[in-house]
C-alpha cells in the first residue's frame, strides 16, 4: 500500500518527528505513506521513518524504521465505505 492515509476528507501527514491531520490534497492519492507487507511497518517513504507510539502509548510520532521494534508493527486493513 502506497499513499494517503485518510479518513473522508482528513489525511495524517507528517511534520517532523509528529503527525497531524489536515484536509486531504484535492486530485490526488498520492502520499507520503507506504505499509511494507514484509515488516509490517508505516512507513514514510521519503525519510525512511515509521509510525511509533511513544512510551505512554498517547501519541504517535515517527522514529527511524527497525524491523525488529515490535512497536512499529501494524496490521493494514482498508475500510472501503459505500
Amino acid at each position: 500500500m502506497e499513499g494517503q492515509m485518510a479518513s473522508g476528507e482528513w489525511c495524517i501527514t507528517p511534520v517532523g518527528n509528529r503527525l497531524q491531520t489536515g484536509h486531504c490534497q484535492k486530485g490526488t492519492v498520492d502520499g507520503p505513506w507506504e505499509y511494507r507487507d514484509d515488516t509490517k511497518q508505516l512507513a514514510e517513504k521519503r525519510t525512511d521513518r515509521c509510525m511509533t507510539p511513544d512510551v505512554t502509548g498517547n501519541k504517535l510520532t515517527l522514529q527511524p524504521c527497525d524491523p525488529n521494534n515490535n512497536l512499529q508493527k501494524w496490521t493494514w486493513r482498508e475500510i472501503w465505505n459505500d
